[in-house]
């Protein structure tokens, strides 16, 4: 996107009253007004893309959205998808605090791990389903000391589907049978462990993967005028394996 369309768009986004937004659109614009609010603030153009305190209020209004939504949600993949967004506005902007806000995604977090592990089916594995818990399992482990990070349940299960997929790796760097959606997912969590958990066991199977599926294939991209959520999703996950 250049400039002249981010300022074209920018009082649409500026005036989006979330009531009228989907679930799946709540998700997506946490990392859009993230990025503003990121962009604004570290940047200082606060004057040229408008004040950054339009985009705090915007993303405590997304947190608040969120966690309202929260158990209408339908299905693991998509309340996982939540509390991660939940987690990128604490996170990665800095500009909302509040301990009763990291206890609810801690709580959240527990309750869905729980449930997601208890029944889980490798053979009827949803993919989607099994990155946004897997994403969850690696930033909450990133908050506990390395001595109970070690010997929580959830780490072998984790560093059990991350060796998986290392030995599945062909020679070329492909994953044979999987969409390249799924290949990129895999790519960003396989990073999570090695950068997070400073495990660099598969980074040589990591940067094999990396080469093929973000350097040398063509990735599919959309083309469409107003992308949808789903679309909006795919090009967040091409972003996510290339940083």
């Amino acid at each position: 996107m250049t400039v002249s369309e981010l300022k074209a768009i920018l009082p649409q986004l500026q005036s989006l009253r979330f009531h009228t937004v989907s679930d799946e659109g709540l998700i997506v614009y946490t990392r859009s007004y993230a990025a503003l609010y990121n962009m604004v603030s570290v940047n200082a153009l606060d004057n040229e893309f408008g004040a950054r305190e339009i985009y705090r209020k915007k993303l405590d209004s997304l947190f608040a959205s969120l966690s309202r939504r929260y158990g209408n949600l339908q299905g693991i993949g998509l309340r996982a998808e939540a509390v991660d967004a939940m987690l990128h506005i604490l996170n990665d902007t800095g500009c909302i605090v509040g301990r009763q806000k990291r206890d609810l995604c801690f709580e959240l977090f527990d309750e869905l791990t729980k449930s997601y592990l208890f029944d889980f089916d490798e053979t009827a594995c949803d993919h989607n389903a099994l990155y946004g818990v897997m994403r969850l399992i690696y930033q909450f482990l990133c908050w506990l000391v390395p001595e109970d990070a070690e010997n929580d349940p959830w780490l072998g299960f984790a560093r059990n589907r991350v060796a998986a997929w290392a030995t599945e790796l062909h020679e070329n760097g492909e994953w044979k049978g999987i969409r390249a959606e799924e290949a990129l997912q895999r790519i960003i969590l396989m990073s999570m462990n090695s950068y997070m958990l400073l495990d660099s066991r598969h980074d040589a199977i990591i940067q094999k993967a990396y080469s093929y599926y973000c350097i040398s294939r063509q990735l599919q991209f959309c083309r469409t005028t107003e992308l949808t959520a789903d679309e909006i999703r795919y090009y967040i996950l091409i972003y996510d394996a290339i940083q």
